[in-house]
């Protein structure tokens, strides 16, 4: 197994970042500081300004302003091979005319490391994404799957200060992208390594971070825990973007209820806000029932467990409820 080495696990601080593009800001003053050790996923939608803030980390790009702080040092114009830092991209960009062995060993080959210490590395890294039989065979005999993790066997192998991860598991399929999310969140808790991931996936982002950073117009709108930013979202543009979401005016608050925090028929007679609502359809989606109201003139969406079996026709007029405790406040509309 890898050894945890000292360069391991190192904090990253940004500081005031500027970059434009022909004439368009596409990072505006950001900074943000990522702990040592931290899984920190940049999410957003295309355009946020997430992937431009990995390629300045990486050195791919140049800052208009602003440092980049690693252990202290401004890495902002140091060059990208000097940079210790390992990137794991989308489109895997593997060599295709050479092994799985030589993909792994080559970052360790420019950086003139001896050929004992080469292959012993390339075993281990190998050996730590489950291809470690896998070394003789090309990229073209590989699925997507196992591409991706020659493509993060290689970023290891030359034991970076920082893992950059550009939406690498995009490209494949819901089955392979479940397996191997937990498969690098094993691996970087394992090494203790600070890793910077970029998705627009909310739901990969739930799962596998310890600090999610939400981006919109090359601005943060919101970052903290999983947890803090699903449940305590600052405006409906976080509440939204985490999963589905309703919004009212609640005794002069603006606030918002998670679908499944919304009681229907029976159950709402307990809750401590109680109306009544018009069922308007049901979709039955497996573990739950998505089912659709109109409350005091607005639409409203519940959520309801398949193990609840209290029967709901279009049209009925039913009670609709939610407890006190699941009302998230919002600071603006």
């Amino acid at each position: 197994m890898m050894d945890r080495p000292e360069s391991l696990g190192q904090p990253v601080q940004i500081r005031g970042l500027e970059k434009s593009y022909g004439g368009t800001r596409i990072l505006q003053s950001l900074s943000l500081d990522i702990p040592a050790g931290c899984f920190c996923t940049l999410l957003g939608a295309s355009g946020s300004g997430k992937s431009t803030i990995l390629k300045l980390i990486a050195g791919f790009e140049t800052p208009d302003g602003g440092e980049i702080l690693v252990q202290g040092q401004d890495l902002s114009r140091v060059p990208v091979h000097r940079r210790q830092i390992g990137m794991v991209f989308q489109n895997y960009a593997l060599f295709p005319h050479m092994s799985v062995h030589e993909n792994v060993a080559f970052g360790l080959k420019m950086r003139r490391i001896p050929r004992a210490e080469r292959e012993s590395r390339v075993g281990e890294a190998l050996e730590m994404v489950g291809l470690k039989e896998f070394g003789h065979r090309y990229p073209r005999d590989l699925s997507g799957g196992q591409q991706q993790r020659v493509a993060l066997a290689r970023a290891l192998v030359i034991r970076p200060r920082i893992l950059l991860m550009d939406e690498p598991l995009g490209a494949l399929d819901r089955g392979l992208r479940q397996g191997l999310q937990q498969q690098i969140r094993d691996i970087q808790q394992r090494l203790g390594m600070t890793t910077v991931f970029v998705t627009h996936d909310q739901e990969e982002a739930l799962q596998m971070s310890d600090m999610i950073v939400l981006m919109r117009g090359g601005q943060i709108e919101q970052l903290g825990s999983p947890r803090e930013i699903y449940s305590q979202p600052k405006n409906r543009f976080v509440a939204r973007f985490l999963d589905d979401c309703n919004f009212m005016s609640l005794q002069n608050r603006n606030v918002s209820i998670r679908p499944q925090h919304v009681r229907v028929g029976s159950s709402a007679h307990v809750a401590d806000h109680v109306m009544s609502g018009r069922v308007e359809s049901m979709i039955f989606l497996g573990t739950y029932r998505r089912i659709s109201l109109t409350v005091a003139g607005e639409t409203m969406t519940a959520r309801l467990s398949s193990e609840n079996m209290e029967e709901f026709v279009v049209g009925q007029d039913t009670p609709v409820g939610f407890m006190e405790s699941d009302v998230m406040p919002l600071e603006e509309i």
